[in-house]
């Protein structure tokens, strides 16, 4: 039986709308696909500092330990770091590679992101009632690609208060340290934030956090439902779900 809409309790301290990016805000039509071309992409790129045989083993393993960071490095600067000693090559070449990669190659990536028509209506509205929005996508990559993907979104127009990205985060969803470092950089509490995300492993998180979430009903967390514990979510639904309740939390419809 499907889980009919649930709206989080309304809280008029809320303020700040903290969205997760691709799948929420971009919808992503083949992940499988895009993965493999991005690393074949990115495997011709490095080949001339890492072997084209060692390069997923280099990389992956460099992603892996960002995701579970406890360092005070930024995850940025721990990947470059990585990928240098990996490779015994400068920290300058790895950075200027990695340049290359986004400027020439993962521009390319595009066709594999389109927009969410409801999602961007939702975040006007949510802009409109006066919201403050973060863009709160897992900081695994430089801000240049999220930016990438919020203009494939058809949401470069939009005004983010705050953008979180691989070079000033330390901590990756779903760490709930990833949430508790984000409150602190924005100086709020968790009672004036709600998490919107389409993913129960990474967004739900925020709930440990103390921070209210709501859930995007698509066929990805529909799948992962199965898993989680229904006493447990706060917010569930469509972006016309969503959309009601912005509305009447700014209403005061306690």
């Amino acid at each position: 039986m499907e889980l009919k809409a649930l709206l989080p309790s309304y809280n008029s301290d809320i303020n700040v709308l903290l969205f997760d990016l691709d799948d929420t805000l971009v919808k992503i039509t083949n992940w499988e696909l895009l993965k493999f071309i991005f690393y074949i992409k990115a495997m011709v790129r490095f080949r001339k500092i890492i072997s084209p045989f060692l390069f997923y083993k280099y990389f992956s393993s460099a992603v892996k330990k960002i995701k579970t960071n406890s360092s005070n490095i930024k995850n940025g600067l721990l990947f470059k770091e990585l990928l240098a000693n990996y490779s015994n090559k400068s920290i300058h070449l790895i950075e200027k590679t990695i340049q290359d990669f986004i400027q020439k190659d993962f521009v390319k990536l595009k066709k594999f992101f389109r927009p969410i028509p409801e999602a961007k209506k939702a975040i006007k509205l949510a802009q409109k009632l006066g919201y403050k929005l973060v863009l709160a996508t897992n900081p695994t990559m430089p801000l240049e690609t999220v930016s990438l993907r919020i203009k494939w979104a058809n949401l470069d127009k939009i005004k983010f208060n705050y953008i979180t990205h691989s070079d000033i985060m330390t901590r990756c969803k779903p760490n709930p340290e990833f949430y508790f470092e984000l409150l602190h950089l924005l100086k709020i509490k968790n009672t004036q934030c709600l998490m919107v995300g389409n993913d129960f492993i990474k967004d739900f998180s925020a709930q440990k956090a103390g921070i209210p979430t709501f859930i995007i009903n698509s066929r990805h967390s529909r799948k992962q439902l199965k898993y989680i514990n229904k006493n447990e979510i706060e917010g569930w639904g469509s972006y016309q779900d969503l959309s009601k309740w912005l509305k009447n939390n700014k209403k005061g419809n306690h």
